[in-house]
């Protein structure tokens, strides 16, 4: 089964579509916002993210998309822990001591 093409915007049906509504600078809005949450923290920028899609509304068809990419946006923005190799002995003494909390304590 094929899925029909995508009319242009200028064969939008004017029953369905609003014909005043420019997504192109829409998008171009909300991404300029996205640019600006570069340096905020992950958590915040991603509500920013999330409410500036719902005030600006950049695709007609699409208001909840934001919803959605708000938490990609927050994964991608997330500074990952760094990763480096402990010493043999850190890591024995780093186990020891996960099994000790592990074990119930008696009073």
């Amino acid at each position: 089964m094929q899925r029909a093409a995508p009319r242009p915007t200028a064969e939008r049906d004017p029953l369905v579509y609003d014909l005043d509504w420019d997504e192109d600078a829409r998008l171009a809005e909300w991404r300029a916002i996205v640019d600006r949450t570069r340096e905020l923290p992950p958590t915040l920028a991603a509500a920013i993210v999330a409410e500036a899609w719902s005030a600006i509304e950049p695709l007609q068809r699409a208001p909840g998309l934001g919803r959605l990419l708000a938490p990609s946006y927050f994964v991608s923005a997330a500074k990952p822990a760094p990763t480096y190799r402990a010493s043999p002995t850190v890591r024995k003494r780093c186990r020891a001591n996960a099994a000790e909390r592990a074990t119930p304590q008696r009073v």
